[in-house]
């Protein structure tokens, strides 16, 4: 099996035919081919084309439709597989979001089902809307896809926690992912709600939306050796650990709530993947939209999720790695010259843990270089060092 794979992520469309709804989403009624930088489907492709950019999988997290619009839906579908076209990804996989479900419909899930999702196979589209999740396999990956809208029945449920507390249920799940266990592919976890407690910025939904038992969903999925969870909903990037599992929260593609607001932006993300005997260490890179200039990486290293960053690095503190870098390269850093450079591809060749710490982690160690060893990181790890420089003191 492969060892590395790449697999883009994309959360929260949140497409509608409807008119008038710039200020809600991108992705709306008057959205117009050209300036190409002012449509984020077709600058995301130009950016596909300009960096040769890869994924053997496209992930979508939910709320591909706002508001359970039907043509926000199947446009919004539309637009991931021409992405997954562009990418020359080998599958498109998604999960519901709560915005895909018509509480107006006698079965809430009929507009998805209509356009044969989320998975091609009918085993696994049986087992997603009957069994409230389905386990997909392929050559070098398993796919744990979880309905968390099941329970969404009326507008009232729209306000509740997905429910994932009943003993039937788990029973289920650990039963069928136990096969699952000892297998030496890339295990991942696909979701729409989060399962970790992530703050909203004005907190309206801050309990609400996490996942009713996600504690025990999460100790099953860790049980059974799976690598990494992701989500959507939130509609801002972050990645946090539960123990030594990653969750990685995407941020929204194309929805505005929570960015316009608060001065975040809407994010594309692909991840790097790679496993070495069940051990799963993962790259993200992040491209961020402007209105005026579409698709880049961001230049703001204080921007609320780095341009580069990563999760699965082995070393519990990252002081370790700044002071075993030291003693590698002592003779540089013993050298009386101030401004002499130490290329950082040299650091990231007998130190590749470095490229899989976290943003916090990221912050750590260029404070630690800088005030222990006096040492600047250019440009700042966020934003894809080249070298390390001595500060003159």
């Amino acid at each position: 099996m492969s060892t590395s794979i790449k697999i883009a992520i994309i959360s929260d469309l949140h497409c509608t035919s409807k008119k008038d709804t710039a200020t809600i989403t991108r992705l709306h009624g008057e959205l117009l081919p050209k300036p190409i930088s002012r449509n984020p489907i077709e600058s995301i492709k130009e950016r596909i084309i300009f960096e040769k950019l890869i994924a053997d999988y496209l992930l979508c997290l939910g709320d591909v439709a706002d508001k359970s619009d039907p043509s926000g839906l199947s446009n919004g579908i539309g637009y991931l597989n021409e992405i997954q076209l562009q990418l020359n990804a080998k599958e498109l996989f998604l999960v519901a979001g709560n915005h895909d479900i018509d509480v107006a419909n006698a079965d809430p899930f009929h507009m998805l089902k209509s356009l044969d999702l989320p998975a091609i196979d009918p085993d696994s589209k049986s087992s997603y809307w009957n069994d409230h999740f389905c386990i997909i396999e392929k050559d070098d990956i398993v796919l744990f896809l979880i309905n968390t809208c099941f329970h969404i029945r009326t507008t009232d449920d729209l306000a509740s926690s997905p429910p994932f507390n009943n003993d039937i249920i788990l029973d289920d799940i650990n039963s069928r992912l136990n096969n699952y266990q000892n297998i030496n592919k890339f295990k991942l976890v696909l979701c729409h709600h989060h399962p970790v407690q992530q703050s909203d910025f004005n907190d309206k939904y801050t309990s609400n939306d996490l996942i009713d038992g996600a504690d025990r969903l999460l100790n099953i999925v860790k049980d059974n050796g799976f690598h990494l969870v992701l989500h959507g909903h939130k509609h801002i990037a972050r990645i946090k650990y539960d123990d030594d599992l990653p969750i990685f929260c995407s941020g929204s593609f194309s929805s505005l709530e929570n960015i316009n607001p608060f001065d975040n932006k809407n994010t594309f993300h692909i991840i790097e993947l790679k496993l070495d005997n069940h051990l799963c260490k993962g790259k993200i890179t992040t491209w961020v939209y402007n209105y005026n200039s579409g698709w880049n990486k961001c230049e703001d290293p204080n921007f609320s999720f780095p341009a580069y960053t990563g999760f699965g690095c082995s070393y519990r503190n990252v002081k370790q790695i700044c002071d075993e870098i030291i003693d590698k390269f002592n003779n540089w850093y013993k050298n009386e010259e101030p401004n002499k450079i130490l290329p950082f591809n040299e650091v990231v060749n007998f130190f590749p843990d470095i490229e899989h710490i976290t943003p916090r982690q990221q912050d750590e160690l260029m404070r630690y270089f800088r005030d222990t060893y006096g040492l600047e990181v250019c440009p700042n790890i966020k934003n894809g060092a080249t070298h390390i420089i001595k500060l003159k003191l």
